[in-house]
């Protein structure tokens, strides 16, 4: 019976020192796994990334929409200046021929004026005192610039 009890006692210190050595080895792993991020750790990372991304592919195409925007704005801006451009140059030309048609001593020198601002629609009113279209004309280009509110 002695022998019954030392082999009960071995197999229970053998059994203890196996619980001892698995909870060591599970020491040991928490040790090494304690500066490592968990999965949850690494998943919600993941998602925050997912979700910087999301939200910086939406402003990156809300930057692009309004570059576009801006684009076809400039477009549209060039060719209004293209066109007034155009119109700027016609009438100076036509001014310039009045002038030269003046100092060369031509009858109707305006006529080259008046010529123009019939074909683009901007004849004075018959009548109109060339005083009160002047002033209507200042009048209009301070304005433009700010000058009156």
């Amino acid at each position: 019976m002695s022998q019954l009890i030392g082999i009960k006692r071995l197999q229970d210190l053998q059994s203890v020192q196996s619980v001892q050595a698995r909870q060591s080895v599970q020491v040991r792993r928490a040790v090494r796994s304690a500066g490592r991020p968990t999965e949850l750790d690494l998943r919600r990372r993941l998602r925050e990334a997912r979700q910087e991304l999301r939200a910086r592919r939406e402003q990156e195409e809300a930057v692009r929409e309004n570059a576009e925007a801006l684009s076809r704005e400039l477009e549209v801006s060039r060719a209004l200046y293209v066109e007034l451009h155009v119109a700027y140059v016609e009438l100076l030309t036509h001014a310039r021929a009045a002038a030269a048609a003046a100092a060369r001593g031509e009858v109707a020198p305006t006529a080259y004026i008046a010529g123009h601002l019939e074909e683009i629609g901007l004849q004075p009113a018959p009548g109109a005192v060339a005083d009160a279209v002047v002033a209507e004309g200042l009048t209009v280009a301070a304005r433009l610039s700010g000058v009156i509110a």
